[in-house]
């Protein structure tokens, strides 16, 4: 029983991390975000655990560097590709705990 309120209690903790590319203007990169946050709720809204519209911190980074995180440590995410770049990845989102991104920065405009 003790674990299972530990358990519940790091699943609120969880957040919607949107990493956009760091090499795009804070507004642009706050739109294609947006895109990748609208992209995870269409590909996991039937999920128990899926994001239920609390938390988003926005980050920017290397998207690639990001992905090979991601990949490494097994965690699901979504990636949104912009058709006006040549569909290329400029956001990425994920639901998850934040003691894994810490070393990335917080968008800023």
């Amino acid at each position: 029983m003790k674990d299972r309120k530990l358990v519940n209690k790091l699943d609120k903790s969880k957040k919607l991390y949107i990493f956009t590319d760091n090499t795009l203007s804070p507004i642009y990169a706050a739109v294609q975000g947006g895109h990748a946050a609208c992209q995870y709720i269409l590909e996991t809204f039937n999920r128990k655990d899926s994001w239920k519209n609390e938390t988003i911190v926005y980050l920017s980074a290397q998207l690639d560097e990001v992905i090979r995180l991601l990949k490494r440590k097994n965690i699901r995410y979504t990636i949104w590709r912009e058709p006006d770049m040549n569909n290329a990845i400029t956001a990425i989102a994920v639901y998850h705990y934040g003691i894994t991104f810490k070393e990335y920065k917080t968008l800023r405009a």
